[in-house]
């Protein structure tokens, strides 16, 4: 990480989520701080789960983790700039589909073969 960077920790999905509705095409990255998952019992509501999951509701993808402290790391988040989507997170974006939680923003970035799929569960 070089210079200062954005780390932030929300009180919950929605707080992450209002983030991202407020600044998904305006900033350009921002390191959430997560707890590790040998951290159990951690205060922080915000899991790594449940921020990728709002993240690709607006376009936007995890990439580096890096350890913070003994119970906490930092993600990386980003706009997606790449095609290549992973089948794990494919699927998940599908079902965010399915909840109506997609957003307009996180479709653009979606492959077309995707949006072909979606349409057609849609259908069903």
């Amino acid at each position: 990480m070089k210079g200062k960077v954005e780390s932030v920790v929300f009180e919950d999905s929605k707080e992450w989520r209002r983030w991202l509705r407020v600044n998904h095409d305006r900033k350009t990255e921002i390191w959430l701080v997560l707890p590790k998952k040998s951290a159990g019992g951690d205060s922080y509501r915000v899991y790594y789960n449940q921020a990728l999951e709002e993240a690709l509701c607006y376009g936007w993808i995890d990439s580096r983790i890096k350890p913070l402290d003994a119970t906490r790391s930092l993600v990386r988040f980003t706009p997606r700039k790449s095609m290549n989507w992973s089948r794990y997170n494919i699927t998940r974006a599908l079902e965010l589909i399915r909840k109506r939680k997609m957003t307009e923003a996180g479709l653009k970035v979606l492959p077309p073969d995707v949006i072909s799929r979606a349409e057609k569960q849609e259908k069903l």
